[in-house]
């Protein structure tokens, strides 16, 4: 795959991941008259913050490009910024106590999601997104920056999944 194309793949994704974070705020906001659980409460955070990373890693190579970075430089400084973001986003999460306690990351509330999100997941994200910074395979920094982008998608879809699903008669089973 060429860089343009791997640009238009990831117009792509920020655009699917514009749809989950819209789907991730309006499931959050409308809800009954009565208090909203606050599992839900955090799927919706969950789906919405996993969202933004996901669209705004989707645009850093596009725009990096337009300043003329291009080659290994483009997925170097592409993967720091989208590490950042990730930074980002998992801070201000977890700087809510409702996430913390109610997240999906919560291994105790959710422990198949949780074991699912931390280590095929993330670590491949996470692997993915390593490589590119060691510059261990230069000629697919494109590709495993997409798969990341990929994975980080994955990541919003079984929120939004466990958002949609969630039933509040069985919040306290924490087995969702």
């Amino acid at each position: 795959m060429t860089d343009p194309e791997a640009m238009d793949f990831l117009i792509s994704i920020a655009e699917i991941s514009g749809v989950f974070v819209a789907f991730g705020v309006l499931i959050g906001a409308v809800q009954n008259r009565e208090a909203v659980a606050p599992e839900k409460k955090a799927l919706a955070q969950a789906v919405s913050m996993i969202g933004i990373v996901s669209l705004l890693g989707a645009l850093v190579p596009p725009i990096l490009q337009t300043f003329g970075l291009s080659g290994r430089s483009l997925w170097f400084y592409s993967t720091i910024g989208f590490e950042a973001i990730i930074l980002f986003g998992f801070s201000a999460a977890l700087s809510q106590k409702d996430f913390r306690e109610y997240g999906p990351v919560n291994r105790k509330r959710w422990p198949i999601f949780s074991l699912v999100y931390w280590f095929p997941l993330e670590i491949s994200l996470q692997g993915a997104l390593l490589l590119i910074i060691f510059g261990a395979l230069p000629e697919k920094g494109n590709a495993l920056y997409l798969f990341a982008q990929w994975v980080n998608l994955a990541e919003a879809g079984i929120a939004l999944t466990l958002l949609v699903f969630h039933n509040e008669r069985d919040n306290s089973q924490g087995s969702h």
